[in-house]
């Protein structure tokens, strides 16, 4: 699928991490399964999961409908559900 190889691309090359004294923007994405995917068959997928560093909703929202998954209508931005979390970043 064309825009699955545009989607990854600009997400390698949007993720950009820094040192915890500068600012750091990080993000992860992948896809959300049903259930644990069994040997030879192909995964169930429920959705995608996108982790970004954002100063609001309204930023993280931003970034995603640039994103060519929303502008190519794989992914119903209306549907879209942004949450707060706290993640640690280990080595």
């Amino acid at each position: 699928m064309e825009a699955c190889d545009v989607h990854l691309t600009s997400f390698y090359n949007f993720v950009l991490l820094t040192t915890h004294h500068l600012h750091c923007t990080m993000a992860s994405s992948g896809a959300m399964l049903d259930e644990q995917p069994q040997d030879g068959k192909a995964p169930k997928m429920r959705g995608s999961v996108l982790v970004t560093a954002a100063e609001s909703k309204e930023e993280a929202l931003d970034f995603v409908k640039e994103d060519v998954y929303a502008t190519q209508g794989v992914w119903d931005v209306e549907k879209l559900q942004i949450y707060p979390v706290c993640m640690e970043l280990s080595d």
